[in-house]
């Protein structure tokens, strides 16, 4: 076999490779797409709620004291988010309530 020939099937089949591969990728996409839409699937929802969940057990299977830590600054996070609009929000009723004749006092 001639260099030339053996350069040609090596470029023929690195195409083929590449074709396959993107086949491979559009099948996958319309496997978990909506074929109207373009949007995520339920299946590819499930898919990725348990890649998350796994990884979300690995993490707190590695450092259950961490993962305790985690959920209470997430709380103060919330909690730090909220708080002006409750304030807000009591202020607002206390208002209503003076209007109202009704105060708290």
């Amino acid at each position: 076999m001639k260099k030339d020939e053996l350069n040609q099937l090596v470029h023929s089949l690195n195409s083929m490779r590449k074709k396959l591969y993107k086949f491979y990728r559009d099948i996958e996409h319309q496997s978990l797409h909506d074929h109207l839409t373009g949007l995520p699937n339920r299946r590819l929802l499930e898919d990725r709620l348990i890649h998350e969940q796994q990884q979300m057990n690995a993490f707190f299977n590695m450092a259950p004291c961490y993962s305790l830590i985690l959920i209470i600054s997430s709380c103060s996070m919330i909690l730090w988010d909220i708080t002006p609009a409750m304030r807000y929000y009591a202020k607002l009723q206390n208002v209503l309530n003076q209007l109202s004749g009704r105060a708290i006092r």
